[in-house]
């Protein structure tokens, strides 16, 4: 599990339940990280054997970066509330 995500993970629930989005989806979602941000991004199952060879791009849902105040930062995509909003996934 991604170091970060542990680190902020109150603050992200916090996030999502203020937004209306599902934090337990998102917590399920592929994560990816450098040293101050976290993506996470859904990853379309495939049918096929042909796994990253299929090329077939995960799209981001939601983006979180640290600032240089020491706040996090978050980031919608166009994908945000499709994947995410609670009244979509309820």
């Amino acid at each position: 599990m991604c170091k970060l995500f542990e680190e902020w993970s109150e603050e992200i629930k916090e996030y999502c339940a203020k937004h209306n989005l599902n934090f337990d989806i998102l917590k399920s979602m592929l994560i990816s990280w450098n040293n101050t941000t976290v993506m996470f991004s859904y990853c379309v199952p495939s049918d096929n054997d042909d796994g990253l060879y299929d090329d077939t791009p995960s799209p981001v849902i939601l983006i979180v970066q640290k600032s240089e105040k020491g706040n996090l930062i978050f980031e919608h995509t166009e994908y945000t509330d499709l994947y995410l909003k609670k009244s979509f996934n309820s």
